[in-house]
């Protein structure tokens, strides 16, 4: 298996069909045999903004696509800090996906706290402790 890396826009041409022929493109890449594709968690913040702020989509439906790409059989990620980032979205509405990943990253690591001066942060993440609060 030869290893390669996508970025965020083969990821959303992949799951958004605006453009036919890209999206059939980066379809066929990601089902390519002979190939694995690494993701890492930065992709999948870019996926998660492009998803929010360009396309307007939901928080679920978000979390519904980021699922469908950590299930992808030649994706490789950190799927238990995604899936874990996408669990405190949806249960955090006020939390970007960002806070999500240093949180869930910070938590599975052990390295908590996670000391912030983002009282909105601190105030929803377990693991998130204010800095002189």
């Amino acid at each position: 298996m030869s290893v390669a890396s996508v970025d965020a826009s083969v990821l959303l041409r992949a799951l958004i069909t605006q453009d036919a022929e890209q999206s059939r493109a980066a379809r066929a890449l990601l089902t390519t045999d002979g190939w694995v594709f690494r993701v890492d968690l930065l992709v999948f913040a870019e996926f998660v903004h492009a998803l929010d702020r360009h396309y307007g989509q939901s928080r679920p439906r978000i979390a519904e696509m980021v699922r469908a790409v950590v299930n992808l059989d030649r994706v490789e990620c950190a799927a238990e800090v995604v899936l874990g980032a996408v669990a405190r979205y949806l249960d955090h509405p006020k939390l970007s996906f960002e806070d999500c990943c240093l949180a869930e990253r910070a938590r599975r690591d052990g390295a908590v706290p996670l000391w912030t001066f983002d009282r909105k942060l601190a105030a929803q993440a377990d693991c998130a402790r204010l800095v002189g609060g």
